[in-house]
């Protein structure tokens, strides 16, 4: 019967990578160990102390210390009040509502690009009433993102007015 690899019986070879061994490599020298060549008579001392030493009277030096207790009581504190603000809870409210208008106007900028697609293709033009409304889709997308990533305090439509289609960067060329 011929034996397949899959028939064959376990090996015990363990890959060389995967042993566990407490011994160091063959001709490895640790680094507190003199080497062959090397008497522990002929070392020249050092004048540094070793590098885990850190002198007991002084902190490390990227030690930043500890605030103190009152530091620490009047920032929890000041966090508490801002957690029991309605004007925070508001915040998120509306945020959230936002979100939801963002997700929904990128359908609406995915079939304004399929409608002008679409015009392109069967009259060769683009509508110009369609790239209106995307451009004026455009503005209204700058403003919600200003405002869900705290840029802008002012809240989009239907808040205020429904964007005119110039971007910014135009309105401050104009003015």
């Amino acid at each position: 019967m011929d034996e397949t690899p899959s028939d064959k019986p376990p090996s015990d070879h363990v890959p060389m990578d995967e042993t566990p061994s407490d011994e160091p490599p063959p001709g490895h020298v640790a680094a507190d160990e003199p080497s062959s060549s090397e008497q522990p008579s002929e070392r020249e001392p050092s004048d540094q102390p070793p590098l885990d030493h850190v002198p007991p009277d002084e902190p490390p030096a990227d030690h930043v210390p500890p605030k103190s207790d009152n530091e620490q009581q009047s920032r929890v504190s000041e966090i508490g009040e801002h957690l029991k603000s309605r004007d925070s809870w508001l915040r998120l409210l509306f945020m959230v509502l936002f979100v939801v208008l963002f997700i929904v106007s990128r359908f609406v900028v995915f079939a304004v690009m399929i409608l002008q697609i679409l015009f392109l293709l069967l009259s060769g033009k683009r509508n110009d009433r369609l790239a209106g409304f995307g451009a004026s889709l455009a503005v209204y997308s700058l403003e919600l993102v200003a405002y869900l990533t705290l840029a802008s305090e002012r809240q989009p439509f239907p808040f205020t007015d429904w964007p005119d289609g110039s971007l910014p960067s135009e309105q401050a060329d104009t003015e």
